[in-house]
């Protein structure tokens, strides 16, 4: 055997572990200079953010994606009519985050619009299942510090809990949005507020994953070039950012839709439905109604005009007739002065006469 090896050279044994190290050390380098295309192992996590019109529901989502974004000019009109889908990379942690933005819940207003936010959230969830996002990490109740949280808010939100599932308080937190400019002093107090005021302490409890505040750039200063609040505003909202990115792509055990219990929701869509249909018919009774009682209307003013025209002929004829009844008279009576000149003259012209002739 050794005299095999001195034929071939002295061949020495060989170290596969290092050599294909080294190998693999090489591969890895050269793809990571002239490598395309890489791809990297993500985990979903799914955020859905709900609350009224106007809360900043969408700014939290802008802030998430960019932070020095300048926000629109505030309008009175909500910005997400529908609900939207989105997916955001968190490139440090290799998380993605779906954020679906719902429209507007909680109006004040009457039942019909508690018809309309299950019927919105029904509508929502569906899209979501038809997305194939079934399960919810973080689920974020969202309330404007400038609009505050009235106790309508609260019992929406109870009744919200209630519908979805008490077990979603696990992926629940309270978002308040409209914070940039606060110290924290005054979040402090903010929470100190939430957490004992009579009606919304019951729901404190239901926010296990905390209170947590957002905010942006102010528009009105951006408009003025307000230079010390722009910077101090953005320390804060990139602190507000931090928190929530953390919270976010944290370890969660995401919330599976398919726990919930939708048929109060469905009872309702039902019932909506059947309202909805109620309130055409009572429209279309109406529309004919309106109808029939313009017809009406329009054949009263046309027996009207005939009868006024009816009128006006008869009352010419009259007005015709005495005037040919007057002009009778006026003939009959010049024909009897005439007479009367005539008739008259001449008798008494005779009288005269016959007396002269007796005398003589």
């Amino acid at each position: 055997m050794r005299t095999l090896k001195k034929a071939f050279g002295g061949l020495h044994s060989i170290d596969i572990g290092k050599e294909q190290q080294k190998i693999q050390g090489k591969i890895a380098e050269v793809f990571g200079t002239c490598g395309k295309h890489k791809v990297t192992k993500v985990e979903h996590k799914n955020i859905m953010l709900i609350g009224r019109t106007r809360t900043g529901k969408s700014t939290i989502k802008n802030l998430l994606v960019d932070p020095q974004r300048i926000p629109d000019q505030p309008t009175l009109w909500a910005a997400t009519k529908t609900a939207s889908f989105q997916s955001f990379a968190v490139d440090d942690n290799n998380t993605v985050l779906n954020i679906i933005d719902t429209p507007g819940l909680f109006e004040r207003g009457s039942e019909t619009m508690d018809i309309q936010d299950n019927e919105t959230l029904l509508n929502t969830i569906k899209q979501c299942a038809d997305r194939e996002i079934t399960k919810f990490h973080i689920i974020c109740f969202v309330a404007s510090f400038e609009a505050g949280i009235n106790e309508q808010d609260i019992q929406s939100l109870k009744l919200l809990i209630k519908f979805l599932n008490p077990l979603i308080s696990k992926n629940s937190c309270l978002i308040v949005t409209r914070c940039e400019s606060k110290t924290e002093r005054q979040l402090n107090v903010l929470g100190n507020e939430l957490e004992t005021d009579r009606h919304f302490k019951e729901l404190v409890p239901n926010f296990e994953k905390g209170i947590h505040f957002s905010g942006s750039l102010n528009f009105d200063d951006w408009s003025n070039a307000n230079e010390s609040s722009l910077y101090r505003q953005f320390i804060t909202v990139c602190k507000y950012r931090d928190n929530l990115i953390d919270l976010f792509t944290s370890d969660i055990i995401p919330f599976d839709i398919n726990q919930c219990d939708f048929s109060a929701f469905k009872q309702i869509a039902e019932e909506k439905q059947v309202l909805s249909k109620e309130i055409e018919d009572l429209k279309k009774k109406s529309q004919d109604a309106e109808q029939a009682w313009v017809k009406e209307i329009g054949d009263l003013k046309k027996k009207y005009q005939d009868a006024e025209q009816a009128w006006v002929k008869e009352i010419g004829d009259l007005k015709k007739k005495s005037q040919d009844a007057e002009q009778t008279r006026l003939k009959i009576a010049n024909t009897l002065k005439l007479y009367h000149r005539l008739y008259v003259g001449e008798t008494e012209n005779f009288d005269i006469r016959l007396e002269q002739h007796q005398k003589c």
